[in-house]
């Protein structure tokens, strides 16, 4: 029997994976990996490969396309000044700083959505499967996974201290209703300083671009029910939320395959080695 080799992400590395031409997928440069055990690969769920047969859900779509834009994270992640880098680190989220986001390819999309089984929480590939589980989302994008649950409002009067909370945000974008562009939020949120404004409304931003976007352009600002106490922020599990939110996008797409997606194809993209490309 051949020796495995074992590549930086603490995979195995096989020749025979899969062969891709155009679109190449980043890592996060600064990421911390579970152990490989060789002879039992099943123990770490992020790194366990095992023969399946690719592309396990097909339909009529050549691409998928997503409102949620990455890349405009990164560029905005650039122009942080120091304070609100600092802001950033102490809400929890100081691991974005120095993941490597790229753009999102529509056809890359569709591969990674159509072979995300969501029952199982299972990434076929060609050669393999990744068997994907909370921790994994916390040792691939570096969240806070703390023990509090993450809660989207389900309406603008769940309580009072929302509803009161939600007009003080609406005013920062001159709204009294609704919730601005995200691709619109940019450049406002860099002015915003680096107290409670900005730190809510960086979470909105990163939530509505990389996390749990809108089928429209609009920007997910009900996630603001979990952002009234700043200084929690750290303390809830975004890592369960980002893989519910997944796990729930993926099944709805399957009953109705529309063109736009609002999971987080991102996670799927930077789990994946950076040895590995895609056709």
């Amino acid at each position: 029997m051949r020796d495995k080799k074992i590549n930086k992400f603490g995979q195995e590395d096989d020749s025979r994976g899969l062969e891709l031409s155009t679109y190449v997928v980043k890592a996060p440069r600064k990421t911390q990996v579970k152990t490989l055990e060789v002879s039992k690969p099943r123990v770490c769920k992020s790194t366990a490969i095992e023969k399946a047969a690719p592309n396990i859900y097909t339909q009529s779509q050549s691409t998928l396309r997503t409102r949620m834009s990455p890349a405009s994270l990164y560029n905005m992640i650039k122009d942080l000044d120091p304070n609100q880098r600092k802001a950033v680190e102490d809400i929890g989220f100081g691991s974005l700083l120095t993941l490597g986001f790229g753009e999102l390819y529509s056809k890359l999309n569709l591969f990674l959505v159509q072979n995300f089984e969501p029952y199982g929480r299972t990434l076929y590939l060609q050669d393999g499967k990744l068997n994907i589980d909370v921790e994994d989302v916390h040792l691939t994008l570096g969240l806070p996974m703390g023990a509090k649950v993450v809660k989207g409002a389900t309406s603008d009067n769940d309580t009072e201290e929302f509803s009161v909370l939600l007009n003080k945000w609406r005013d920062i974008w001159g709204l009294k209703t609704g919730s601005p562009e995200t691709s619109k939020m940019c450049h406002k949120i860099l002015k915003l300083g680096s107290g409670d404004d900005f730190k809510r409304s960086f979470v909105v931003f990163f939530v509505s671009s990389c996390l749990n976007g809108h089928k429209s352009a609009k920007c997910n600002y009900k996630i603001l029910f979990s952002l009234m106490r700043t200084n929690e922020i750290s303390q809830l599990n975004w890592c369960q939320y980002t893989l519910k939110k997944l796990v729930e996008a993926v099944v709805c797409w399957r009953e109705n395959p529309t063109p736009n997606f609002k999971g987080s194809v991102i996670f799927l993209m930077v789990i994946i080695p950076t040895h590995t490309y895609i056709i």
